[in-house]
C-alpha cells in the first residue's frame, strides 16, 4: 500500500523493502536512500534500534517513524534518537508524502501526528509548575522569533510560516535556529511543547 502511494507522486521512488531492522540497514547501505520510513515494532531489532544505528552510520537517511504505537515515551525516544517524523499508520497519505519530503531536506524541519502532538501537549500542561523553567524564558527572544514560534506551536510548516508573514523560508529557518539555541532545545516538537508550558499558545486559541 505504501509503495503504491509512493509511487503515484511524481518526486518520490521507492528504491528498497525490508521487513527486519538488519534488512533495511542491508538496503539502505546498497541505495543510500535518503528517506526511511520505519515501523517501531519490527521483529528482532526495533524500529528505534534501527533508527540509532542509522544516525551512529555514514548513512545520509532520514528516518521518518510510521507505526501503530503512539506511546508517548516511544514518540519523545524517537525523536531523543534522530527521527524526522513520527505518523500513524492511520495518517493520510498526503501527511505520510509531506513526511518524506520533509524528511528529506537535510536539516528541515520534522513532523508529528496531530493527534500526538496534542496529547503531548495536554500532557505537559497537566505537568507540575516545575516544567515554567528558565529554559523557557521567551524574554530571549526576539519579536520575530516569537511571531514564528506561535505559528509552529500552531502546526504550521516553515513554508506555511514564512507565506503568512510574508517573508522567506530562509529567514524563517534562521528564526528557527535562533529559537532552538536561545531555549535549549533539540527539535520542533520541543519548541511546540515549550510555546504552550510559557502561556505564548494556549489549546483552542490562535
Amino acid at each position: 500500500g505504501l509503495r503504491m502511494i509512493i509511487d503515484q507522486a511524481p518526486d518520490l521512488e521507492v528504491v528498497g523493502e525490508a521487513t527486519t531492522g538488519e534488512q533495511a540497514l542491508s538496503a539502505l547501505r546498497a541505495t543510500r536512500a535518503p528517506v526511511a520510513l520505519v515501523e517501531v515494532g519490527l521483529p528482532g531489532m526495533s524500529g528505534i534500534d534501527l533508527l540509532r544505528a542509522i544516525a551512529a552510520s555514514d548513512l545520509p537517511t532520514n528516518v521518518v517513524m510510521l507505526t501503530t504505537y503512539d506511546h508517548d515515551e516511544l514518540v519523545r525516544e524517537s525523536f531523543r534518537a534522530g527521527a524526522r517524523g513520527y505518523l500513524m499508520k492511520t495518517a493520510p497519505p498526503t501527511m505520510v508524502l509531506d513526511a518524506i519530503r520533509v524528511a528529506a531536506v537535510p536539516h528541515g524541519g520534522s513532523m508529528l501526528s496531530p493527534e500526538i502532538t496534542q496529547r503531548l501537549v495536554d500532557d505537559s500542561l497537566r505537568g507540575p509548575a516545575a516544567t515554567q523553567s528558565a529554559e523557557h524564558d521567551l524574554s530571549r527572544l526576539t519579536e520575530s522569533e516569537l511571531r514564528v514560534l506561535r505559528l509552529v506551536a500552531r502546526g504550521l510548516s516553515n513554508l506555511e510560516v514564512a507565506g503568512r508573514l510574508m517573508v522567506s523560508e530562509a529567514t524563517v529557518k534562521s528564526h528557527m535556529s535562533g529559537i532552538l539555541r536561545k531555549l535549549d532545545l533539540r527539535d520542533r516538537v520541543q519548541c511546540v511543547i515549550a510555546a504552550y508550558e510559557a502561556g505564548l499558545v494556549t489549546p483552542g486559541r490562535g
